[in-house]
């Protein structure tokens, strides 16, 4: 790795405590700069605003994704379709549940950018963060978790694993909502708590990907 790859993970690891502590909206590059022990001056150099960074750790936690989901395919290489689907879909909040700042960031981009590219909030999308020349590394492969899932939902009709007749793209969509509703609420419950309401989290993880494999194996 060479000094100035060095430098920037020194700034993102640091910019991602700080974000994790007080949020993107409150936080301050002068905090950032403390924690990575680097002059202000430093920071603005490799990253030239706070949108920048934030973009570049959204990109930094979608490759991360990527890679976990990657992993759970070939995890599951020998399983049918229906199986393979359950395994990303557990990755997936397995993953959000030891990185919440990554998917807090994956999501706030993929809503953000969805509703300035129709038009809608368009002032939310800044002209910082679509100048990021991470904004376009991250369009590129944002879609990569959900175009392996619609693809093993598709493999999983094909060998007979995957029963419900409506559209996979239907199938995931739906799945999908379920568990970022889920993780909402559970992040919501806090951190450190195992319960929500009455509600044991393993438990309702479970149920929840109970529900996802009775959804592929209905043919209603």
């Amino acid at each position: 790795m060479g000094k100035r790859d060095l430098k920037e993970v020194i700034i993102l690891n640091a910019a991602e405590k700080i974000f994790e502590e007080v949020g993107f909206v409150n936080a301050k590059m002068d905090d950032i700069a403390r924690e990575a022990s680097m002059s202000k001056g430093s920071i603005y150099f490799y990253f030239q605003s706070k949108e920048n960074l934030y973009m570049a750790i959204t990109y930094r936690g979608m490759q991360k994704l990527n890679d976990f989901m990657y992993t759970s395919l070939a995890n599951h290489k020998d399983d049918n379709g229906s199986k393979c689907v359950i395994g990303l879909l557990e990755t997936y909040i397995d993953f959000a549940e030891d990185f919440p700042l990554y998917i807090e960031c994956l999501l706030d981009f993929m809503a953000i950018n969805r509703a300035s590219s129709s038009g809608q909030d368009a002032a939310k999308m800044t002209e910082a963060m679509k100048s990021s020349i991470y904004y376009q590394k991250i369009s590129d492969i944002q879609n990569v978790p959900i175009s392996l899932a619609i693809k093993e939902i598709e493999r999983g009709k094909r060998d007979g694993s995957v029963l419900n007749p409506n559209k996979p793209e239907l199938l995931f969509i739906t799945a999908w909502s379920t568990i970022v509703g889920y993780l909402k609420l559970t992040t919501a419950s806090g951190k450190h708590r195992s319960t929500l309401h009455t509600i044991n989290k393993l438990e309702w993880k479970k149920y929840v990907l109970q529900l996802m494999r009775n959804q592929l194996e209905s043919r209603v």
